[in-house]
């Protein structure tokens, strides 16, 4: 198995949400799990709000990665895992201080445990369905990023404050 562990401590510039490790490297060949990216439209047209939320004030474009490995029988439900893939946090409105911006590349961590456990999932040839679903965005400061004051409705229909 190749390591994955310096996905979640790699420069920025590697893995920006367009170029992510998902999209760079063709996990669904190299390891048997199907890949599905969602780009922004799809994200808009599925009302994922929230991701869009996060990622309005970046010029680069929010993905979604969903990733499926059936192992399992084809009527058992999937089991479920989630990751957060803010490739770059500046903090938003609530800028970091430059102290802290060495470490805003953890929080990438969600997405690269997720990549990781369906990475194992399938080499081990689990006998489970499983799905990951990871959220591949950046945090930045413009004129369109969301502030403290603005409310959205994500795709749970649920009123949220940012």
């Amino acid at each position: 198995m190749r390591s994955r562990s310096g996905w979640s401590t790699n420069r920025r510039t590697r893995f920006i949400p367009k170029a992510s490790p998902i999209r760079r490297l063709d996990l669904g060949r190299d390891y048997g799990f199907e890949v599905e990216i969602w780009d922004k439209a799809k994200l808009q047209a599925e009302n994922c709000n929230a991701i869009l939320a996060v990622s309005a004030g970046s010029d680069r474009e929010p993905r979604l990665a969903i990733l499926r490995y059936n192992g399992g029988p084809a009527d058992e439900a999937p089991i479920a895992l989630v990751g957060k893939g803010v490739t770059f946090d500046s903090g938003g409105l609530s800028i970091k201080p430059s102290d802290g911006m060495k470490d805003m590349k953890c929080d990438m961590g969600g997405a690269a445990t997720v990549l990781g456990t369906m990475v194992a999932i399938s080499q081990l040839k689990l006998t489970k369905n499983v799905i990951g679903l990871v959220g591949l965005v950046e945090n930045m400061l413009s004129e369109a990023a969301i502030n403290w004051e603005m409310s959205f409705t994500a795709a749970t229909v649920k009123r949220s404050r940012y």
